[in-house]
């Protein structure tokens, strides 16, 4: 750092210089002029606290020190981290329009972080600042109201205006989903027994179950998940062995926002033909 002085002698216009840092000598300056400022840059000090104090002598070997100062060193940057929001990793999707904003902000000489809500065209919709504490996987919770794709920014700053900035991105999706197509495959076999398989087609990316009572997703008791679970196309077996009508079975999802289907999907009934291998 700079340490920045006023040498001042009625006699003599010129003074050497020394900064002490500690009880060490750190720099010096030969030829300064009175009554002006002048910084002696210190060499290298880590972070911590320090003393430090001037020592000047005049041309005629006359010295004298300046009065001790204190002086706090801090070269490192708060550790910032948003670890979630509403429980969710970056990039995934929520149904909640309440963002509880997970965070981190530490630093022993914090000044302030600010956590701020930013929508898909980069404008800022909502911000929160806290001065003069920390917080470790504390809360913060600001609110949208428009579904989109959300980047949240925590930025920490402290007293000696070093920063650290961390960034977290969120989908609010409210909307629910919908099964756009049911299908059946399988229906016919030869042998002593065949697998009839249902595909479901979701709006979006969802989890899907089937039963065969009428269910929603809502409560999934009782109903059985089908494979294919978090992408937007799941299926389930059923296996008979003999020619038959099987089901109805229903069917409902959630997306991965949490949003369930409110109503199900019949598959109706799914007649079977099973025929037995020729003897040769």
């Amino acid at each position: 750092p700079d340490i920045t002085f006023n040498y001042t002698d009625s006699l003599s216009p010129n003074a050497r210089c020394t900064l002490y840092v500690n009880g060490t000598s750190k720099g010096s300056n030969s030829a300064v002029v009175v009554n002006t400022n002048t910084a002696i840059t210190s060499t290298t000090l880590g972070d911590g606290a320090y003393t430090w104090y001037v020592n000047c002598t005049d041309l005629a070997s006359n010295t004298a020190n300046s009065s001790s100062r204190s002086l706090n060193v801090d070269t490192t940057a708060p550790t910032v981290a948003i670890n979630s929001i509403n429980s969710k990793a970056t990039g995934e999707k929520t149904n909640n329009a309440t963002l509880q904003i997970n965070i981190t902000a530490t630093d022993a000489n914090i000044n302030y972080y600010n956590v701020s809500v930013y929508n898909s065209t980069n404008a800022m919709i909502n911000s929160s600042q806290t001065s003069g504490s920390s917080i470790s996987g504390g809360v913060v919770s600001l609110s949208v109201s428009v579904e989109d794709t959300y980047t949240i920014n925590l930025t920490a700053v402290d007293n000696a205006s070093n920063s650290a900035r961390a960034t977290f991105s969120i989908i609010y999706d409210a909307t629910l989903p919908t099964i756009s197509a049911i299908s059946t495959s399988g229906t016919s076999a030869t042998g002593s027994s065949g697998t009839a398989t249902v595909s479901v087609t979701s709006s979006e990316t969802a989890t899907c179950w089937y039963s065969t009572t009428n269910f929603t997703a809502v409560n999934t008791t009782g109903a059985t998940q089908m494979s294919g679970s978090g992408t937007t196309s799941s299926s389930f077996g059923v296996t008979y062995t003999s020619s038959t009508t099987l089901g109805p079975y229903y069917v409902s999802c959630q997306d991965m926002a949490g949003n369930n289907m409110t109503t199900s999907n019949s598959t109706g009934s799914i007649s079977t033909t099973l025929t037995a291998e020729e003897s040769s």
